[in-house]
Parts: C-alpha cells; structure tokens; sequence
C-alpha cells in the first residue's frame, strides 16, 4: 500500500466519526431521519455556513425551530405570504430577512416544480462534465429565479451563476448529500461521488499547498480542482473522502499538521 494512501485513510478511519460533527450545521442534518427533509435541512444549514460556528448554529437551528425541524413540510403547506411573516424580521450577519425569505420560496417552489432538490438537481446535470461544480451553478441559478431573486437584489446564500470562487458552503452540500458514511448522510448516494470537488475554505487551501497539491495562494474553483486532483491521485472514486477528517482534526485544535506534513513529505 502507498505510504501516502495509508497516511489518509489512517486519518479517515481516526476522525471520519459521528461523535467528532459537533460543533458543524452538519448535526442538524444528522439528527433527521427522513432523506426528503435531510436535503432540505442540509441546503438551509450549509447555505448560512459563514461565520462563526456557535452563530451559525444559533440561526440554523432558529429557522428550523420555526419550521418544526421539518422544512419540507412546513414549505409545502406554507404560503408565501406565510414565509414572510414568520421570516422576514430575521437576520444573519449580511443576510437581510428579505434574502432568508426569498431563499425559503426558491426552495418551496423548486419542490413544487420537481418534488425534491435532488431531481432538481439532476435536471441541472451534465455527466461528461469533468467535476460538478457547474452543475452546482445551474443549481443554485435555479433555485435564485425560483426565489423571485432579480440580479439588483442581494442573494449572499446562494452563489452567482457565473461564479469562479470555489463556492465552498454549495460544495460542502453536495458533499453531505452525495458521500455516505460515518459522517456524510448520503441522501443522494446513487450519484456520482467521483465528481465532487474538496470543499474550499482557508484552512483547506493550507492544507493543500502543505500537501504539495497546489501552490495558489488564493481560493478559486481552479485551487479547489487542483486540491481535488490531488486527492484523486489516492481515491479517484471519491476524492472528498478526506475533507472531514482533515479540516476536522484542525478545527478541534487537534496539533497534528505538523508532523502530517513532515510525515508526508519524507514519504
């Protein structure tokens, strides 16, 4: 075995854990049984996945305890008009109430139109495409003129259609919904994992250019793809498998970088 590949899946098989989510938007997910609310719950938990994490938690669970942790359910059997009244008063960092509001309609009337996020999701599809972040584009596009979104009005929980910035909170969605395992629910496991890119954050980018993966200093769609080829060259089947365990080990305050790094380079 590779020294390399064995130095991941030593890390995977350490931290890929249940008991290692909390504090992450991600616990939400877990705590759902039923895969039609889990997609639900995951776009709304990684959508606000910026700043710090107990705040995220805090509006997270805000939005879901409005909806009695089943937002399918509440959006179906809710007006727009209901939307608004329960949501528009809310606020998170930059996102205005008016954003929330227009997001939690895009998500109603997508599951109007196709019944779940997933088969909107596929309609969006293209499988000759190399990875899925395009894909992930017309995604979010669809669910930004579902929302009534106009392009003078803001729209921070969702990324632009022409974005090149690595879109980190989408791609860390479809990681949860697409891997299964451990920590990963895998509500649309019969998709094509090999597709997705390393969701991209900071401490990723550290990472990365520590493994030798890239030499960008910024974090941009093409840093993502290259750190994603990087851990393709171990897993090409499933080229995110890592992700958790390594930005996990860091955000706990594991110090294990260090010596990961010197291990990795001596092999």
């Amino acid at each position: 075995m590779d020294k390399r590949f064995k130095m991941l899946e030593d890390l995977y098989e350490k931290y890929n854990d249940s008991s290692f989510v909390h504090p992450d938007p991600l616990e939400y997910v877990l705590k759902c049984n039923d895969k039609k609310e889990q997609e639900v719950i995951g776009l709304i938990a990684s959508s606000f996945a910026y700043g710090r994490v107990w705040a995220i938690l805090k509006i997270v669970g805000d939005i879901l305890n409005k909806m009695n942790s089943t937002p399918r359910e509440y959006l179906i059997n809710s007006s727009i008009e209901d939307i608004k009244h329960e949501f528009e008063g809310l606020e998170y960092r930059f996102t205005t109430g008016t954003e929330i509001v227009n997001f939690l309609s895009g998500i109603k009337n997508v599951l109007k139109e196709y019944d779940s996020l997933k088969e909107c999701f596929i309609s969006c599809e293209n499988k000759k495409e190399k990875n899925i972040f395009n894909s992930a584009l017309r995604f979010s596009k669809k669910l930004r003129e579902a929302s009534g979104f106009l392009g003078k009005d803001r729209m921070s929980l969702l990324p632009e259609p022409e974005s090149t910035s690595p879109c980190k909170r989408l791609i860390l969605y479809f990681r949860w919904m697409i891997r299964k395992d451990n920590v990963d629910p895998g509500c649309w496991e019969e998709l094509d994992k090999s597709k997705l890119l390393v969701p991209l954050d900071t401490h990723m980018l550290s990472i990365g250019k520590l493994l030798g993966f890239t030499k960008n200093k910024t974090a941009s769609v093409k840093t993502a793809e290259a750190i994603t080829s990087g851990f393709a060259k171990y897993n090409p089947q499933d080229p995110a498998k890592y992700d958790f365990a390594l930005t996990r080990s860091g955000i706990r305050g594991d110090n294990f970088i260090s010596d990961f790094e010197k291990e990795w380079n001596d092999n």
